[in-house]
């Protein structure tokens, strides 16, 4: 069935091809960088055209003269006048510029917004993340995507996401083509993505393309700098958390680049000599580390070749030595470890005018590793808990540029994973783990933009996906339409419907972001999960520069899986994991304002989200449908920036920014012996007696916490000299709002935790 419906694509495109093409790539003039989705504009036809992920761009043009503009948010636009007398290879490079009118900006992002038939899509660079306030002197993608409409953050301050009330595990997260398994640092609070290897991310929350599959409910897709074609440069940062140092340049100038970047943790520097001083029976120490590198080759001008990596982990460390500890002579240690490791590359080939490729072979790896030392007197106990993740990839990706009117995608995915459930070893015993569990799974996809006139654009896909379970193989055949009417030059409408699968499922306990995530394939018990998202916007960008969009979206979830209610705080046995999940449906709708304007000086966006996100289990049969973990029906958020006018003569350049942040608390479950204290009182009489209550959890997720808000403030130093040398200061939670985090037991009376108050941070950068 793909391959006749492939070919049909083909033929109705091939019916309208244009007489001549011209293509080339974008890029950055001062550092060779390609720019992803910059805008090519033919005057003389009105048509348009946009770069791909690799900065390539392809688009019909007539016989004759034709003015063709080139822009990008940030950059001068460049307008050229060729002679096409057939078809053409043109490069354009486009200079930065900090000080670009509003018109220019905006006319860019215009065509970005308005005319495609892509809704939901949020792309942020680097510099934009950079300028955001951060937490402990650390700015974060993840923490910058928490900002946009449809994203909710996890726990007070984390690094942790759901969107449009899925679980973390619903979004594919992409680092450079390549799925990363576990984004959290330092428990949660950061993530392992390095803002100064970041070239830009971008989120899709709404219409998912073809190209993109594997989860239910959206991406996110990051990209790390290609380095500098020109010359060697490098940046310096030291910030209250960490110590960054990234180096990139030229391997052959003007045809080849590296960078590499590396981020390491001091904590454990205070926590060592603390306890070295003070000579504490308890010894706790926490790192981490992060190394991002890529190199890119110019082979010819049709031919590009990518290699890509990325490691990192994090280290935990318990230490207790006590005499009088459990009946004296004991000594016990904890450690955990856990992280990421990526590899990829990719090859770029331009077979003609019209067709480009890109083939990408990968390896990720996820897995945590849990030691546990307990010694009395002469007798010691050894116990390890290990489990991961391995993903083999290759992939094949074609774009087609027809003409003006047709822009077909497709292209094949085959992986094989190997995963191990949690598995213990307790001294000598089990000293070998288990056999790992491996499965293929086939993807095939296609899709085609066609441009049936000026008003309407639609965008036609389907993604065949296989998974063999066992011995049999399961087919999946998700259709993907999205569809753009323009009812003016200012004003879109747009909407979008994605079928969606999801073959692998994160287990983990979600009160606390533990190093215990483990990642399971569905099997011959367990189906996968698949969801079906519907979604409707409205677009509004004046040419002032404002612009405003509203979505509403409903998604329907099925055999999504949850551990089963207590399991989560028990060691399960790796044979039989799926005997500790229970499977259901899913229901999550809501609606997304979105308002940015810049205005002089001032630029600011706000957004506000209404959602539910809604479970109902088949074990559970006592229990309808009820708030998922992730409802969080209101989210408000807030974002002002201001340049600070400098003289001439002023050393700086000075900048501030605020962002204030409101969401409803997260659900929690309790039993019968912790409710009563909570719900009469509405969160506020912590101290209710606990004796005369029987421990029955009535159903899951009947708590809410109380809501999380908190505003921030960053305060940039930019030197203007030769120097290049910044300051930034940053000031989390300002106002010391005390969000319960959670909640616990203590004589008998519940109490709420607050993990974190006012927290100030400085970061130094240099760059030289």
């Amino acid at each position: 069935m793909k391959f006749p419906i492939t070919f049909l694509f083909l033929i109705l495109s091939f019916s309208l091809s244009a007489q001549y093409s011209l293509l080339g790539k974008v890029s950055d003039a001062n550092t060779g960088e390609t720019l992803v989705g910059a805008s090519i504009y033919n005057q003389t036809s009105k048509r348009g055209s946009s770069s791909n992920a690799y900065g390539f761009y392809s688009i019909a043009i007539a016989e004759g003269k034709q003015t063709l503009c080139f822009s990008f948010v940030g950059y001068n636009t460049q307008t050229i006048t060729i002679d096409a007398m057939s078809d053409s290879l043109l490069n354009v490079q486009l200079s930065s510029n900090n000080v670009l009118s509003e018109v220019t900006v905006n006319e860019s992002r215009r065509q970005q917004i308005l005319n495609s038939t892509q809704m939901s899509e949020n792309r942020m660079t680097a510099r934009e993340i950079e300028l955001l306030p951060a937490m402990l002197g650390e700015v974060d993608v993840i923490k910058a995507i928490q900002l946009l409409p449809g994203v909710n953050a996890g726990s007070d301050g984390s690094a942790g996401f759901s969107v449009r009330g899925g679980s973390p595990d619903q979004t594919l997260i992409l680092l450079d083509e390549v799925p990363v398994y576990n984004v959290n640092h330092l428990f949660g609070y950061f993530s392992v993505f390095n803002n100064d290897a970041i070239k830009e991310a971008n989120l899709l929350k709404g219409a998912i393309p073809s190209q993109y599959g594997g989860r239910l409910s959206s991406v996110l897709d990051i990209q790390m700098k290609e380095g500098n074609k020109f010359e060697h440069v490098g940046k310096a940062s030291v910030s209250t958390l960490s110590g960054k140092y990234t180096l990139e340049g030229p391997i052959k100038k003007g045809k080849s680049s590296y960078m590499i970047s590396g981020r390491k943790t001091w904590l454990d520097l205070p926590l060592r000599l603390f306890f070295y001083l003070t000579d504490n029976d308890m010894k706790v120490l926490y790192s981490f580390y992060d190394l991002n590198g890529k190199a890119n080759f110019e082979l010819s001008e049709k031919d590009r070749v990518y290699i890509s990596l990325y490691g990192g982990q994090d280290k935990f460390h318990l230490g207790v030595e006590d005499n009088d500890f459990m009946g004296g002579g004991n000594s016990s240690k904890y450690e955990f470890y856990w992280g990421n490791y990526t590899v990829s590359t990719r090859w770029n080939h331009i077979y003609n005018s019209k067709l480009f490729s890109n083939l990408t072979a990968y390896y990720s790896q996820y897995n945590y590793h849990n030691n546990y030392e307990f010694e009395k007197q002469d007798e010691k106990q050894v116990i390890d808990t290990y489990s991961s993740l391995s993903d083999f990839s290759l992939k094949y990706d074609f774009d087609y540029f027809l003409n003006d009117k047709h822009k077909l995608k497709f292209g094949t995915k085959l992986s094989y994973l190997f995963f191990q459930p949690e598995t213990t070893k307790v001294d000598s015993l089990n000293a070998s783990l288990t056999s790992q569990y491996q499965a293929p799974i086939v993807d095939f996809y296609v899709s085609d933009e066609i441009a049936l006139s000026d008003k309407l654009s639609i965008n036609l896909g389907l993604r065949q996906s296989t998974l063999k379970r066992g011995s049999e193989f399961n087919f999946h055949f998700l259709p993907r339409i999205s569809a753009r009417y323009s009812l003016s030059s200012s004003v879109s409408i747009k909407a979008a419907y994605s079928s969606m699968v999801q073959h692998l499922h994160q287990l983990t306990n979600p009160s606390l972001s533990l190093p215990t995530t483990m990642w399971v394939l569905s099997n011959e018990s367990l189906q996968s999960s698949t969801s079906n998202l519907s979604s409707l916007g409205f677009y509004y960008v004046h040419h002032s520069g404002l612009e405003f969009s509203t979505e509403a979206y409903f998604n329907s979830m099925n055999h999504v899986i949850d551990y089963l209610p207590g399991k989560e705080n028990f060691k399960i046995d790796e044979a039989n994991w799926n005997e500790s999940v229970m499977t259901g449906v899913g229901r999550a709708y809501g609606i997304e304002f979105f308002v940015k304007h810049k205005i002089g000086d001032y630029s600011g966006q706000v957004s506000y989200t209404w959602s539910r996100s809604l479970r109902k289990y088949n074990e559970l049969e006592h229990v309808g449908f009820y708030p998922y973990i992730y409802d969080r029906p209101h989210n408000i958020s807030l974002q002002i920036s201001k340049d600070i006018e400098t003289r001439i003569e002023a050393k700086f350049n000075k900048r501030i920014s605020m962002n204030f942040n409101y969401m409803s608390g997260h659900m929690l479950s309790f039993s019968n012996y912790t409710l009563p204290a909570l719900v009469p009182s509405e969160f506020d009489g912590y101290s209710h007696g606990l004796k005369d209550y029987n421990y029955y959890i009535p159903n899951p997720n009947n708590v809410r916490l109380p809501a999380v808000h908190h505003l921030d403030i960053s305060f940039h130093l930019d030197n203007k000299t030769k120097e290049k040398s910044s300051w930034v200061f940053s000031i989390y939670n300002i106002y010391n709002r005390k969000n319960v985090s959670f909640y616990f037991v203590e004589d008998d009376k519940v109490k709420g935790a607050t993990l974190l108050p006012i927290v100030p941070s400085v970061t130094w950068n240099y760059i030289f």
